[in-house]
């Protein structure tokens, strides 16, 4: 019977201070998920297991800085998404071992790794039983970054439409405490980014405005200590709109207007 465990680990590198690593044990083995740091908790899960395999939902620093200590440990085995471990090994100098794909069940507990593009291109998240370890897919309080420079607001939808259609049990985020209403969140996620982009071609509806512009204009609440994040945000809303042929963007992606 496998056991999973939910760590808060504090972390400097996390928007939120804290995040949270996952432990899923059974009679021999340890899956290691999203460790953000060294943490005592961590390394004792790692200490009581003769053998011990690590992955991540995606490469943020944030949820993949404890591979440096974790990582070189005789015991433990890293693992990557196939064709894209490059990603691990940049952001942590540790080269995966072996890798997995889509669909693929992991050696502990039967994990199944699952296909949740959206935060990052390339962000997948785990799935034990009924519960989906989700990383940065969902928080129960509050919403996620999906940036320009490297997410997909069109990818986020598409990946929330899939999980609202056919929900887990539970989500296990990478913030925050667990998501048992999951069908609803994910729905009340889904149409805030709808709204978000209505709001914004109402506010192109006039006039040409910057991406700085529309943020001001389209967040209800002060930008103060998040502004580069809420501009990123809505040039990604912007992007998936220009995709659909209902705006057009500046060569230099600070300018939209809708075409006449």
């Amino acid at each position: 019977m496998s056991h999973i465990e939910r760590v808060p680990v504090e972390t400097s590198a996390s928007p939120t201070g804290t995040t949270n690593a996952y432990v899923i044990r059974d009679e021999k083995e340890c899956l290691l998920i999203d460790p953000p740091a060294e943490a005592p908790t961590l390394t004792a899960a790692i200490a009581s297991h003769s053998d011990t395999h690590i992955v991540v939902t995606h490469a943020h620093p944030d949820h993949i800085q404890g591979l440096t200590n974790y990582g070189p440990l005789e015991q433990t085995t890293v693992w990557g998404r196939q064709w894209h471990t490059d990603a691990i090994e940049t952001a942590t100098g540790i080269s995966p071992e072996r890798t997995y794909e889509i669909g693929s069940s992991l050696p502990v507990a039967g994990a199944t790794v699952v296909s949740l593009p959206g935060h990052t291109l390339t962000h997948v998240g785990f799935a034990v039983g009924g519960t989906l370890i989700s990383g940065d897919l969902a928080r129960k309080h509050s919403s996620v970054a999906i940036r320009y420079s490297e997410g997909s607001i069109r990818s986020y939808l598409l990946t929330l439409r899939r999980l609202i259609a056919n929900p887990p049990t539970r989500l296990a985020p990478g913030h925050g405490p667990p998501i048992d209403a999951v069908r609803a969140r994910l729905r009340s996620l889904y149409m805030r980014r709808k709204k978000r982009e209505s709001q914004i071609l109402a506010q192109l509806d006039s006039d040409p405005q910057s991406i700085d512009e529309l943020a001001t204009a389209v967040y209800d609440r002060p930008l103060r200590g998040v502004h580069e994040e809420a501009v990123d945000t809505t040039r990604a809303h912007v992007g998936k709109l220009v995709r659909e042929g209902k705006v057009m963007l500046s060569e230099s992606k600070q300018m939209a207007w809708i075409p006449s």
